[in-house]
């Protein structure tokens, strides 16, 4: 469940309990959000991959925090960020947000609770990788302050590549 406040969106922290949800979220989001960026095989594969139960409980252990955005009371997308091999800096691993809700501002308050959350452990650069034809993210990350680093190519299985941008956040600024 998802706390009430006077703003219609909130966000709330995942537990064990709710990696059932964040799968579900993330296998309704993903066919959309990567439909012409990389092959339905591919988003089978890395969806498999990333939302096991096994592996969610492996993110956690790794210390990586999963975060609910909601609308009213609704689970409409999540967060997630972690430790990298730095101190100053931490992963954002994950962002996403049920196409529905596109353009009405919620991903970048999304954005910016994730900035947030991270600066309030201690980080002082937020990083993550985005597929370098992915416009429509590109476009909110740049609005929400981040900048490109560099471009990397990972071999992923079963002949899939991440063909992704580096971005940075300084979170040392206000």
């Amino acid at each position: 469940m998802c706390a009430t406040t006077s703003d219609l969106v909130t966000f709330h922290v995942a537990v064990p309990s709710d990696y059932p949800e964040i799968a579900r979220l993330a296998y309704r989001i993903w066919p959309v959000a990567y439909a012409d960026i990389i092959s339905g095989a591919q988003i089978d594969f890395m969806l498999e991959k990333a939302y096991s139960p096994e592996q969610l409980r492996a993110d956690q252990e790794e210390g990586i925090r999963f975060v609910f955005v909601c609308w009213e009371e609704m689970r409409i997308g999540f967060f997630a960020f972690g430790p990298t091999h730095t101190q100053e800096e931490a992963m954002l691993h994950k962002v996403y947000l049920l196409p529905e809700f596109h353009g009405q501002g919620i991903g970048s308050k999304l954005l910016q609770e994730s900035i947030r959350r991270a600066r309030e452990v201690g980080y002082q650069r937020l990083v993550l990788a985005v597929n370098r034809r992915n416009e429509k993210g590109l476009r909110a990350y740049y609005r929400n302050g981040f900048v490109k680093r560099s471009e990397v190519l990972t071999e992923i299985g079963h002949g899939f590549v991440k063909d992704d941008f580096i971005l940075v956040r300084d979170l040392t600024e206000i």
